[in-house]
C-alpha cells in the first residue's frame, strides 16, 4: 500500500521517496490529524491555523547536505536567527514574527502588508505557505494524509 501511494519512479531517487514517506507518516500527516480533530471538535468549536514552511534558507550546510526545508527550521525565522539573512529572509522572518506575535496576543495570526492566514477546516484544508511569497496552500498532501489516516485508525490511534 505504501509503494502504491509513494511509487519510487515518482521521485528523483529511492531515498527521496523514503524521506517523503517518513516525513508524511511521522510529521506532516500526524500534524494534520491533530488539526482535523481540533477543527472537528463539536464543543467548543476551535479555530485552527496550519502552515507549511517551504523556504530553504541560504545556509551552506543545508545546501551541502541537500536538506531542503525541514521540520523546525522555521523557528530560526521566528526568532530572527538566520545569519546573515538575505533581504527575502529578513522580510519573511519579520512577517512570521508579526504573525506569531499577533496570534499569541490577539488570537489571530495577522501581519500588515502580508497575506491573510486562512483557517484550516476539514473540508477545505487551507493553510499558509511560509515562503518568500506567503502563498495560500490548499490540499497539500491531502491524499497522502487520508492514506495515513487509515493506518492510524487501524492501529487504534
Amino acid at each position: 500500500a505504501i509503494s502504491a501511494m509513494y511509487p519510487v519512479n515518482a521521485y528523483a531517487s529511492p531515498q527521496d521517496a523514503l524521506i517523503r514517506v517518513f516525513g508524511d507518516s511521522r510529521l506532516v500527516c500526524s500534524t494534520y490529524d491533530v488539526a482535523r480533530r481540533v477543527a472537528d471538535a463539536v464543543k467548543p468549536r476551535r479555530k485552527v491555523f496550519a502552515y507549511g514552511f517551504l523556504r530553504v534558507p541560504p545556509l551552506s550546510f543545508i545546501g551541502l547536505l541537500d536538506l531542503g526545508a525541514f521540520h523546525g527550521l522555521e523557528i530560526a525565522y521566528v526568532f530572527g536567527a538566520i545569519p546573515p539573512p538575505s533581504t527575502v529572509d529578513e522580510i519573511l522572518g519579520r512577517q512570521m514574527r508579526e504573525y506569531w506575535t499577533n496570534f499569541a496576543t490577539k488570537g489571530k495570526p495577522k501581519a500588515k502588508k502580508a497575506r491573510g492566514w486562512p483557517r484550516f477546516k476539514t473540508k477545505s484544508w487551507k493553510m499558509l505557505g511560509l515562503d518568500p511569497y506567503l502563498s495560500k496552500m490548499r490540499d497539500y498532501a491531502h491524499a497522502e494524509c487520508d492514506f495515513w489516516q487509515t493506518i492510524y485508525e487501524s492501529a487504534g490511534l
